[in-house]
């Protein structure tokens, strides 16, 4: 992990490590600094089995995670963003789908299959990650709702939603909110203005 985080941070990434540890989450679960919690949707889907019954389970793992501020009210880009260049590049190859919406670089407008298809592997690549290293996704709604109650607040903040990697049936995605609380769900081909992602990288 070290040598993963060292790298990210020669070319300005903003990457931190973190650690989740092995504990299972109910709805009524009293933790320690849990106060946001996910809402009753997400809990719904949970015991109706459309969610993996592992979703409200944290890995037992360290890994690293993208801290890039999400985008301000009214914006469609992601603060001093250090991945504009690589999504830029990959628009600009024609990897990931270009929009008059917004610039290449932005880290909107982008589907779930070209972020495991094109934009996770070429970040793999940037950072020399070799395969069984690592593995780079994004979060999943627990996770998310753990790091953003207990560390990273702006999870909850601005208008732009984010993918997370929980699978609903064959075809769909959660996304997180407008709120730390707020679960959503979309067709994992779903491109739109207010819809971005953030890098997790779990290291084995």
């Amino acid at each position: 992990m070290l040598n993963v985080l060292a790298r990210s941070q020669t070319l300005d990434l903003n990457f931190e490590p973190v650690f989740f540890p092995s504990i299972e989450f109910k709805a009524d679960s009293d933790f320690p600094g849990w106060i946001v919690r996910p809402e009753s949707f997400f809990w719904r889907a949970l015991e109706a089995g459309k969610v993996q019954p592992n979703a409200a389970r944290l890995p037992g793992a360290w890994a690293l995670f993208d801290t890039t501020d999400k985008p301000r009210p009214g914006e469609l880009i992601y603060e001093d963003d250090p991945l504009a260049e690589l999504i830029s590049s990959l628009r600009a190859a024609g990897a990931v789908r270009r929009s008059q919406d917004v610039p290449d670089g932005a880290r909107v407008l982008i589907s779930m299959p070209e972020l495991q298809r094109e934009v996770f592997p070429a970040l793999a690549n940037l950072l020399k990650i070799k395969a069984g290293g690592a593995s780079i996704r994004v979060p999943r709604a627990m996770e998310y709702s753990f790091l953003g109650n207990l560390r990273y607040p702006f999870l909850g903040d601005g208008l732009t939603r984010e993918w997370l990697h929980d699978q609903v049936g064959e075809f769909d995605r959660l996304v997180a909110g407008f709120r730390l609380n707020g679960v959503d769900l979309y067709l994992a081909s779903t491109r739109h203005v207010s819809l971005g992602f953030r890098p997790l990288i779990i290291v084995y």
